[in-house]
């Protein structure tokens, strides 16, 4: 809830309520749906880092299909996480996605116009915007199978140096 209603790191979230009980309530609610894993994301001694999600969406920008395609986001880290456990941490995610579960072939994600730091990061990893959402003020991206086979190739390497 800390790294959520953080004035810096949730400028561009959705907002969150800051009452302990609401919170509460949310995670009884989040533990009833079907087909959503919330992850939290801890360092090897085992220190809270954040949490990173997979959950079902359906993509306006794919509208020629009517399945439910899932989504990887949630996606929040505090200021104490390296760079390298950024890395770890999306990798491990996008590797449980794509080989571990097999979820899908692509990711079809949104990132608030504006939050250039994140649109940066998976654009230098692959992922391409592939259309706007007006309403909401989002770019839409899509990362698929191909993009995270060189995408993993690449961050094994810097992972292993």
């Amino acid at each position: 809830m800390s790294l959520r209603t953080d004035p810096k790191k949730s400028n561009y979230l959705h907002k969150t309520s800051n009452d302990i009980n609401k919170q509460i309530q949310y995670i009884k609610d989040y533990k009833n749906r079907q087909n959503e894993w919330y992850f939290l994301i801890e360092d090897k001694k085992q220190n809270k880092l954040g949490t990173y999600s997979i959950y079902p969406t359906y993509s306006p920008f794919f509208a020629e299909s009517k399945d439910i395609i899932y989504e990887l986001g949630r996606w929040i880290l505090s200021d104490s996480a390296t760079f390298l456990q950024v890395l770890e941490s999306d990798f491990l995610l996008r590797k449980l996605f794509y080989e571990d579960c097999c979820l899908d072939d692509k990711n079809v994600f949104t990132i608030v116009r504006g939050n250039t730091k994140v649109l940066n990061y998976h654009l230098n990893f692959g992922a391409e915007i592939v259309g706007f959402d007006d309403s909401y003020n989002l770019d839409v991206l899509i990362f698929t199978k191909d993009s995270y086979k060189k995408y993993a190739e690449k961050v094994r390497n810097l992972i292993n140096r």
